[in-house]
C-alpha cells in the first residue's frame, strides 16, 4: 500500500475525527484571519545594498536626513499663500501636527517661495518622520488626528507614507470586493460541472478552510517579520482558486470510481472505502505533484530580497501547503461521510460514463490526424500574443498605480499639475572630498561641479551649499566658508548645518521628469558612468540616491536575481516532473508549453497596462510602464498554475500509457478522461483571478488578469491543441527513459497509477480497466 492509499485509508475510517480536527483549526483560525491585513505593509522594494539606499543611508546617518517625509498639501480656492486669510487657516490647521509621534520637523512653506505654486493657491509643508518608509503609514493616524479642518482651504496628505498607507486601505477593499464577485460565479460554474448543490458545496468548503487557515498564518507570519500588503489578495486568488481546483479534480474521480463500483454491485461501505483510497492515490497523488510545482514556483520569490517578493513566496507557500493537505485529509473525508449523497439536490442530470469516443477524445484525433497543420498555426498564434513584451518597459510603481479619487493619489495629481512631477522626487547627490568639504580646494571643486550639473538641459535646478545665492562668486564662497568661527552669514550658517558634516556634503538635484521617465534614468546612469561628461572632477567621490537612482537600481536588482530563480524553478519542477511521469522527454515538453502561455499572458500585460489597450474598459489610466516585480510574481505563479493543469492531463495519459502502450490512444483516452475537468478547474481560476480586474490598485488588476489570461489560454489552446499535436509529432520518445534510469526508478519510486488500480482491482474482485472510466458532464 502505497503513501496516497494509506492516506485514503486513515482518512475513511477516520473520517469524523479528521473533520473535527479541521473544524477545531478553522475555530483556532477565525479570530486571526480577518486581522491579516493590519499587519501586512505597503512597500518593500528597498535594500539597503543597493547603491540609491547606501547614499541616502549615508545622508541620514551623516547629516540628519529623514527617512521618509510626508507631504501636507494646502489649497485654497479663495485666497494665496502669504495672504491672511491663507496663512491664518493654515496655522490653525496645522498647529498641532509638529506634537504628533513619529514627527521630527515640518518645513514650512513660509520659509522657501518655492512650496508655493505660481499662481499661490497651492502650498505644501514637509512633514519629516523618523520612521523607515515601509514603516512610515504608523505615524499617519496620529497627525491625522493633529489636523484640524478650517473653512476656505483644504488639507491633503502625499507622499510615501500616504501613499503606502492608501494602499493598505484599498488592497482589503479590493480583496472584499473580489470575493463578493469570485464566490457566487465559483459557486455557479461548480453547479454546472457537478448538477448538484451539495457537490459543488465541497470544493467551496474545502478552498474556503484552506484560505481562513492560511489567512491566519499570515497574521502570525506577519507579526513576526514584514510581509507585503499585496500577500492579502494573492493568497485569497491561490487558496480559494487551488483549493477549488483540487477538490474538483478529486471529487470527479471519486464521483467515478463510485459509480464505477455501484454498476459492479459492490457493497455500499466497501465501494465507498475503495473509491476514497484509489482517489487518494490517483487523483491525490497528482494534486500533491501539481501542489508541489506550484510550491517550489512560490518558493523561487524567497530567492529575492526584496521584502515584496520574498513575502509573497513565502505567503504563497503557505496556502498551497494548506490547499493540498485540505484536499488530501479534509475532502477525502467529508467524501466518505457524504457516499453517494454527494449527488443530493441536484439541479441536472450529469453522465456517470463517457465513452471512448467523447469529445475531447474526438477533438485530440483530429488534432493527432494532422498534427502539423495544428502545431506551427497555433504556434505562432502564442508567439504573436506574446510579441508586444518586447517592447517592454520596466519601472518601479508611484501614486498612479492608485484610482485618482483615493486621498493621496488626488494630492499627487494637485501637486504634479501646481510644480511639475521631477519637483517631489529629486535626485540625492551624497558627495565625500578629501579633507574638509569648506576648504577651499573643495569649494572649488563643489562649485565647478555644481555648475557643470546645472548645464545638462535635464536639470532643473542643483542645490547644494554652493548654490545659496547665483550672484556669489567662487571666491565668495571660499571666503564664505573659510570664516574661521564658520559663516558670518545666518542663511549660509543654515545651509552648511543641513548639507555638510566633515568631508560629507549633499547636493540635491531637480529634474522636469517623473523617476520612471527614460530620461531621468538616463541622467542617473551619466551620473554614475565615470567616462560621461556629468562625471565628478578627481577629489570627490560620488552617491547617487533618491528618485529614478532608487527605481533604477530596484529594476536592475530584480532583473539580475531572476535567472537564479529562474533555474531553481525549472530544475526542480523538471525532477518533480520526472518522479511523476517517469519519462525524461515529457518534463521538457511541459516546461516549454508553460514558457508558451507565460509568454502570451507577458504580452498581454504590456498590450493592455502599458500600451493602455482595454484601458477604459477597465477602469484605469495607462501606466505607460510595466511594474517591475510584476512579471516576476507572473512567472513564478503561472509557472506553477499551468504545471497544474499539465500534471492533472499527463497523469491520465501516462495511466492509459502503462496500460495500453499506445501513444496516440493515451493522448485520446487521457484527454477524454481529464479535458473537461481540467477546463472546469481552469474555469474557477480564471473566474476567481479575473475578479481582480475589478481592483481598485492596477498592480492587483494586472496580476488578476495576467493569471486569467494565461490559465484560459494554457487550459484550452494549448492543452487541446499544443500538447496533443506536441505528443503527436513526437510519438514514443514522450515516454523515453533511458534503461538505466529505469532501473533505478523500478527500486526506488512509487508504483504508478495504472499498478495501483489493477491492485484495487484485485483486491475487490474486479479487472484493471483499460476502457475510460466514467467522466460526469460538464458546460
Amino acid at each position: 500500500m502505497t503513501l496516497f492509499e494509506r492516506i485514503g485509508a486513515f482518512a475513511y475510517h477516520r473520517r469524523r475525527w479528521v473533520v473535527a480536527g479541521w473544524a477545531v483549526l478553522l475555530l483556532l483560525a477565525l479570530p486571526f484571519a480577518p486581522r491579516a491585513g493590519s499587519v501586512l505593509r505597503a512597500g518593500g522594494f528597498t535594500l539597503e545594498d543597493l547603491p540609491s539606499a547606501q547614499a541616502t543611508t549615508l545622508l541620514e546617518q551623516r547629516l540628519g536626513l529623514a527617512p521618509s517625509v510626508l507631504v501636507v498639501v494646502l489649497h485654497s480656492a479663495d485666497s494665496a499663500a502669504g495672504s491672511p486669510a491663507f496663512e491664518t487657516a493654515a496655522a490653525r490647521a496645522l498647529a498641532d501636527v509638529p506634537t504628533a509621534p513619529h514627527v521630527t520637523g515640518v518645513l514650512s512653506h513660509l520659509l522657501s517661495t518655492r512650496q508655493v505654486s505660481r499662481d499661490g493657491h497651492t502650498a505644501y509643508d514637509l512633514v519629516e518622520l523618523d520612521l523607515a518608509p515601509d514603516d512610515s503609514p504608523d505615524a499617519l493616524p496620529g497627525i491625522e488626528h493633529r489636523i484640524h479642518p478650517q473653512p476656505g482651504i483644504s488639507v491633503a496628505l502625499a507622499g510615501g507614507p500616504a501613499f503606502y498607507g492608501d494602499i493598505q486601505a484599498v488592497s482589503e477593499t479590493d480583496l472584499r470586493r473580489s470575493e463578493l464577485v469570485s464566490l457566487p460565479l465559483a459557486g455557479l460554474a461548480l453547479l454546472l460541472v457537478f448538477g448538484s448543490v451539495v457537490a459543488a458545496a465541497v470544493p467551496l468548503a474545502v478552498g474556503g478552510a484552506a484560505v481562513v487557515t492560511a489567512l491566519a498564518v499570515i497574521f502570525l507570519l506577519a507579526s513576526l517579520t514584514p510581509m507585503s500588503i499585496f500577500v492579502l489578495n494573492l493568497a485569497t486568488l491561490l487558496g480559494l482558486g487551488l483549493g477549488v481546483d483540487y477538490s474538483l479534480l478529486m471529487t470527479s474521480r471519486f464521483r467515478e470510481e463510485l459509480a464505477v463500483r455501484r454498476r459492479r454491485g459492490e457493497p455500499l461501505d466497501a465501494a465507498i472505502e475503495a473509491s476514497v483510497r484509489v482517489t487518494v492515490a490517483t487523483a491525490g497523488r497528482a494534486v500533491f505533484f501539481s501542489g508541489l510545482t506550484v510550491l517550489l514556483g512560490l518558493l523561487g520569490l524567497v530567492l529575492f530580497e526584496f521584502m515584496v517578493l520574498r513575502s509573497v513566496g513565502i505567503a504563497g507557500a503557505v496556502v498551497v501547503g494548506l490547499a493540498v493537505g485540505a484536499a488530501l485529509t479534509l475532502l477525502p473525508a467529508i467524501l466518505s461521510l457524504l457516499g453517494p449523497r454527494l449527488d443530493a439536490l441536484a439541479v441536472r442530470r450529469v453522465n456517470a460514463g463517457a465513452s471512448a469516443d467523447g469529445p475531447w477524445a474526438r477533438l485530440a484525433r483530429w488534432v493527432m490526424d494532422r498534427p502539423l497543420a495544428v502545431f506551427f498555426p497555433t504556434l505562432a498564434l502564442i508567439l504573436l500574443l506574446g510579441s508586444p513584451f518586447l517592447s517592454v518597459r520596466f519601472n518601479a510603481p508611484d501614486a498612479t498605480i492608485l484610482p485618482p479619487s483615493v486621498p493621496s493619489r488626488a494630492a499627487y495629481d494637485r501637486l504634479a499639475r501646481d510644480f511639475g512631477v521631477g519637483e517631489f522626487a529629486p535626485l540625492l547627490l551624497a558627495i565625500r572630498t578629501d579633507g574638509p568639504a569648506t576648504s577651499p580646494a573643495n569649494v572649488a571643486l563643489l562649485y565647478e561641479y555644481s555648475r557643470r550639473l546645472a548645464a545638462d538641459p535635464r536639470i532643473s535646478r542643483v542645490d547644494g551649499m554652493v548654490d545659496l545665492d547665483p550672484r556669489i562668486t567662487l571666491a565668495q564662497y571660499q571666503l564664505l566658508y573659510a570664516a574661521p568661527g564658520g559663516p558670518p552669514d545666518r542663511i549660509a550658517q543654515t545651509a552648511l548645518h543641513q548639507l555638510t558634516s566633515g568631508n560629507l556634503t549633499a547636493f540635491t538635484i531637480t529634474t522636469p521628469y517623473d523617476p520612471n521617465a527614460n530620461q531621468a534614468r538616463a541622467l542617473v546612469r551619466d551620473l554614475r558612468d565615470p567616462r560621461s561628461a556629468l562625471a565628478p572632477p578627481p577629489g570627490l567621490h560620488v552617491l547617487v540616491g533618491g528618485g529614478a537612482a532608487d527605481v533604477t537600481d530596484v529594476v536592475n536588482r530584480v532583473w539580475s536575481d531572476f535567472p537564479r530563480t529562474g533555474l531553481f524553478i525549472v530544475v526542480t519542477t523538471f525532477v518533480v516532473l520526472f518522479l511523476l511521469l517517469r519519462s525524461v522527454v515529457l518534463p521538457i515538453k511541459a516546461l516549454v508549453m508553460n514558457t508558451l502561455s507565460i509568454l502570451a499572458s507577458f504580452g498581454a500585460l504590456v498590450w493592455i497596462f502599458q500600451e493602455g489597450n482595454l484601458s477604459a474598459l477597465l477602469g484605469f489610466q495607462p501606466l505607460g510602464y510595466v511594474e517591475t516585480t510584476q512579471p516576476v510574481i507572473l512567472f513564478c505563479v503561472l509557472f506553477g498554475l499551468s504545471m497544474d493543469y499539465e500534471v492533472f492531463l499527463l497523469s491520465r495519459m501516462k495511466e492509459v500509457w502503462d496500460l495500453t502502450g499506445d501513444n496516440q490512444e493515451a493522448v485520446a483516452r487521457g484527454l477524454e478522461r481529464s479535458g473537461r475537468i481540467v477546463t472546469s478547474a481552469a474555469l474557477i481560476v480564471v473566474v476567481v483571478a479575473g475578479s481582480f480586474a475589478f481592483a481598485d490598485i492596477v498592480l492587483i488588476k494586472a496580476l488578476g488578469l495576467g493569471v486569467a489570461i494565461a490559465v484560459a489560454l494554457d487550459a484550452t489552446v494549448v492543452r487541446a491543441l499544443l500538447v496533443p499535436a506536441t505528443m503527436r509529432l513526437l510519438g514514443k520518445w514522450n515516454w523515453w527513459l533511458p534503461a538505466w534510469l529505469g532501473r533505478w526508478v523500478a527500486g526506488r519510486l512509487p508504483r504508478s497509477e495504472a499498478e495501483i488500480a489493477a491492485e484495487v482491482a484485485a483486491e475487490t474482485g474486479g479487472d484493471a480497466r483499460t476502457e475510460p472510466r466514467g467522466i460526469e458532464a460538464a458546460p
